[in-house]
């Protein structure tokens, strides 16, 4: 009876997110864009649809209530991401059972390669002088399981921003629940994502030596600090369902109710294998924007979801105490002049 009642009252919270729309009018609003760049490679496949049952290393950038159902004393997960316009992701994770509860950590890094430095004086870049912006997110997780069917996370984000001398910095929580239904084959996520404060940019970089205004020919220069505006990060409400047909195909679906942008719905679907020699999934998805009425005559770049269809399959083999997991993810864009995404990831568990 409990079940049934947290089952009802989470597809009823399902409910009323979808009818709370995101709204266009907020896109282009927020920045910290990496805390959005997904991780490994099984979630990428399936376009992000499976946080109700993603588990282990993978769940702690989906839903941290997954990393409780570890099957291992240990795991640890390394990724690496081509993303758009070249933008390399490197993604570590590491989780671990301490008595009945799990705990994680986790790091993502972006590598942008060298852009060449440009400023008022040489527009041009001819002192071929290169930068690379450092951007850093360093992320803690906690994680139990309730009543063998429930599962509760959270997890902690230091967010680090840095452009020659100039940086922003910001911290961010998540919180995720996972429930697997007693009666039914039906698990159901909920996880509410990138809570934090605003971030600002401030360096030396935004200072500036300017003659007053209005001043006469010879005037000493006085030094002026360009004061950066504020920005949100990117806030979200994910709600996911994974219906198992005979224990071997899960059929995933998320609504994600973005605080500032489009909402969207993801759809997916594996197929999963094990065997005592090794166990294997091969699946894909894609996923949509809920466009609201408001964008009406707006540019198609906007309004239309930059990402199609995607695929993806992994084994994972079991060597003595050890598990050895290898898995791989595709992406297509829809953005013209940029590659698809793709990630490879390898997995450990002991």
């Amino acid at each position: 009876m409990k079940s049934n009642k947290i089952a009802l009252f989470l597809i009823a919270l399902l409910v009323v997110s979808a009818a709370f729309a995101g709204t266009g009018k907020s896109v282009g609003t927020y920045g910290a864009l990496e805390l959005v760049i997904p991780t490994g490679a099984k979630s990428v496949a399936l376009s992000g649809s499976n946080m109700a049952t993603v588990a282990g290393a993978d769940a702690m950038f989906y839903n941290p209530a997954g990393i409780a159902k570890l099957t291992t004393n240990m795991e640890a997960q390394l990724s690496n991401l081509n993303y758009l316009a070249d933008i390399g992701v490197s993604y570590g994770a590491l989780v671990a059972k301490v008595g009945n509860n799990t705990v994680g950590v986790s790091a993502k890094t972006l590598n942008f390669g060298d852009i060449l430095h440009t400023t008022a004086e040489d527009p041009n870049g001819y002192q071929e002088s290169y930068f690379s912006p450092k951007y850093i997110t360093l992320s803690g997780s906690f994680a139990r399981m309730f009543f063998d069917r429930v599962g509760f996370g959270a997890t902690f984000k230091m967010i680090s921003e840095t452009f020659i001398q100039t940086s922003a910095s910001g911290v961010a929580f998540d919180m995720g629940v996972q429930y697997k239904s007693a009666t039914m084959p039906l698990s159901i996520g909920v996880t509410l994502k990138n809570i934090g404060v605003k971030m600002k940019f401030a360096g030396s970089d935004l200072e500036q030596k300017l003659a007053p205004e209005d001043s006469e020919e010879g005037t000493i220069l006085e030094n002026f600090a360009v004061v950066a505006q504020g920005f949100e990060i990117p806030a979200s409400l994910d709600i996911g369902l994974t219906y198992t047909v005979m224990n071997m195909i899960n059929i995933h679906g998320v609504f994600k109710n973005n605080s500032f942008g489009f909402n969207e719905y993801r759809l997916g679907a594996d197929y999963s294998m094990k065997t005592d020699m090794l166990s294997a999934w091969a699946g894909g998805g894609t996923s949509m924007y809920s466009v609201d009425d408001d964008t009406e005559g707006w540019d198609d770049a906007i309004t239309e979801n930059p990402f199609g269809i995607s695929f993806g399959a992994g084994v994972m083999i079991p060597i003595s105490n050890f598990n050895l997991g290898v898995e791989y993810g595709y992406k297509s864009t829809a953005i013209g002049g940029l590659d698809d995404l793709s990630v490879i990831a390898f997995t450990f568990g002991f």
